[in-house]
C-alpha cells in the first residue's frame, strides 16, 4: 500500500466511510481497427463495481477484501497507488464479468477513487480523477490506452480514436441502444489478440479496412433514429469481418447465432476476441434473456450509463 498517499485520518472532519462506484463499459464496434487508425465506439452501461473504505485506527494495516474474487497481488499492488498502508479497510464488491473485455480493472479503480476522494471529503478535476486512475490501470496493465476508464468517467456512448496524443473521446448522443449480453464464461488476453493481428496485419488489411468503414457507419446510424434493423445488420457483418480477422471463437460464434435465432436485430464479438462477451441488439429482451435461461447460457441485459457532461 502507499505509505505516501494522504493519511486517512486528513483532513479532520472526513467521514468514518464513504463509497464510490463506477460503471462498465463495452465495446460497440471497432475492434482492432481502431489500432490502424479507424475510429471505434465504446458505451457505459450500468453494471457495477462498488467500493467501501472504512477508516481503521492508523496502526492498524490496511485491508482488502472481495466479495467476488479473492485480492490479488496486483490487486492489493493497484489499490497501493492510492490508499495508504495502514488505517483503512476496502471493501469491494462487482457485478461486472471479470476478464470479459467490460473494464472491470478500469471500473475498480475509478470506484476506488471516488471513494477514496469522499473518504478524505476532498474534490479533484476530471483531468486529475483521469489521471490517479491511469496510474492504478498501469498497474494492472503495464501500458493501458486510457479508453476504458474514459468513457465511464464520460458515459453515455463515446467515439474514440488513436492518435500520437494519445486516444482522442468524443460524446456520441444515441437515441436509443437496447443490447443484451452473453458472457462466453472465458476471458480474452486482449495483449495477446492484437499482438496475432499486428503479426498478420499485412494480410488482414483489407478486413480491418472493412471493419473501419463498417465502424463508421455504425457511428453514423447511431447518431440519428436510424431503424434498429438496420443497425442491427450492421453489428452482424461486423462480426463476421472479425471472424475473418480470426479472433472469434467457435463458443461466441454459437453465442451469436443464438441471439439471431430468438428475436435479436443484430449481434457481434465485443471486444478484443479469444472469448469475452457478445452484444445483441434487442429492443425488446424479454424473450431473448427467456431463451438464454432455458438453455442454461448467462446473459443479462444493460442501459446505457447516461452522460456525464465531462469533457469530450
Amino acid at each position: 500500500m502507499n505509505r505516501d498517499a494522504p493519511a486517512a485520518s486528513d483532513p479532520p472532519t472526513a467521514p468514518a466511510t464513504a463509497t464510490g462506484r463506477a460503471p462498465a463499459k463495452l465495446i460497440v464496434t471497432g475492434e482492432h481497427s481502431v489500432v490502424y487508425g479507424h475510429p471505434a465506439l465504446a458505451v457505459a452501461v450500468d453494471r457495477w463495481t462498488h467500493v467501501r473504505l472504512t477508516r481503521l485506527e492508523s496502526a492498524q494495516p490496511t485491508t482488502v477484501r472481495s466479495r467476488d474474487t479473492s485480492p490479488t497481488p496486483a490487486l492489493v499492488a493497484a489499490l497501493g497507488t492510492l490508499i495508504p498502508a495502514s488505517g483503512v479497510a476496502v471493501d469491494i464488491s462487482t457485478d461486472i464479468p471479470i476478464g470479459r473485455g467490460m473494464g472491470s480493472s478500469a471500473s475498480l479503480a475509478l470506484a476506488a477513487v471516488r471513494a477514496w476522494l469522499a473518504l478524505s471529503s476532498r474534490k479533484a478535476s476530471f483531468d486529475a480523477v483521469n489521471n490517479q486512475v491511469f496510474a492504478i490501470e498501469q498497474v494492472f496493465h503495464g501500458t493501458p490506452s486510457g479508453v476504458d476508464h474514459g468513457v465511464m468517467m464520460r458515459g453515455g456512448v463515446v467515439r474514440f480514436e488513436k492518435t500520437s496524443a494519445g486516444p482522442r473521446l468524443q460524446a456520441v448522443p444515441t437515441p436509443t441502444l437496447p443490447l443484451v449480453v452473453f458472457d462466453s464464461g472465458v476471458a480474452g488476453c486482449t495483449r495477446t489478440l492484437v499482438a496475432d493481428v499486428r503479426e498478420r496485419s499485412g494480410t488482414l488489411q483489407p478486413v480491418l479496412d472493412a471493419i473501419g468503414a463498417l465502424s463508421r457507419q455504425i457511428i453514423s446510424s447511431i447518431r440519428t433514429p436510424a431503424p434498429l434493423p438496420h443497425l442491427g445488420t450492421l453489428f452482424t457483418e461486423n462480426h463476421r469481418l472479425l471472424r475473418q480477422l480470426g479472433v472469434s471463437t467457435p463458443t461466441i460464434n454459437r453465442l451469436v447465432e443464438f441471439a439471431l435465432a430468438h428475436g435479436a436485430l443484430g449481434a457481434k464479438l465485443s471486444g478484443a476476441g479469444g472469448g469475452g462477451v457478445v452484444i445483441a441488439l434487442a429492443p425488446d429482451p424479454t424473450p431473448l434473456l427467456s431463451a438464454a435461461r432455458s438453455a442454461g447460457l448467462t446473459a443479462f441485459s444493460v442501459g446505457v450509463v447516461p452522460a456525464a457532461g465531462t469533457p469530450s
